[in-house]
C-alpha cells in the first residue's frame, strides 16, 4: 500500500495551477499529471471513499491513536461540485487544508491552532450551502 497519491514535486505543481500562477501548458510535468488524474479520477473517488469509511472504523473502535494531532476527521458531504461552483469548490478546501494544517502543527500557540479548527468548521459549513453565483464585482 502506498502512503502518498502526489509526489512533492507532482503536488507543488498542482497548487501552482490551481493558485494561477502557472497554466498546464508551462509544465509537461504537469500535464501529465493532471491527464492522469482525470483518466483515474473515478478509481481515485473510490479510493478516498474507502480509506475515509476505514479511518471512521477505526476511529469507532478506537483503534486509532494520534498523539501528534487532535484528529483527523474525514467525512463524506454530500456535496454536488458542478461546472459553476468547481472553482469555489477548490478554494474551499484548499482554505479548509490550510487551517487544519495550522490547527494540527504542535509548534504554534494553542489559540492560533483553536482558531485555525474553527475555522475550518466555518469554512465547511459554509461549502455545504447551496451554491450561490458570486457577484460580478467580487469575482474580479
Amino acid at each position: 500500500m502506498n502512503k502518498h497519491i502526489f509526489t512533492e514535486k507532482e503536488r507543488a505543481l498542482i497548487i501552482q495551477w490551481i493558485e494561477g500562477t502557472i497554466k498546464r501548458e508551462d509544465s509537461p510535468h504537469l500535464h501529465v499529471t493532471l491527464n492522469r488524474i482525470r483518466k483515474n479520477e473515478k478509481q481515485f473517488m473510490y479510493e478516498i471513499k474507502f480509506l475515509a469509511l476505514t479511518i471512521r472504523r477505526l476511529h469507532h473502535q478506537r483503534l486509532r491513536n494520534r498523539d501528534d494531532d487532535l484528529a483527523t476527521v474525514l467525512t463524506l458531504l454530500p456535496i454536488t461540485i458542478t461546472a459553476r461552483n468547481k472553482f469555489a469548490y477548490v478554494f474551499y478546501m484548499l482554505k479548509i487544508m490550510n487551517a487544519q494544517e495550522l490547527a494540527n502543527d504542535t509548534t504554534q500557540a494553542t489559540d492560533a491552532r483553536l482558531e485555525a479548527a474553527l475555522e475550518a468548521v466555518r469554512l465547511s459549513i459554509e461549502m455545504t450551502k447551496p451554491f450561490q453565483p458570486l457577484e460580478e464585482e467580487s469575482c474580479n
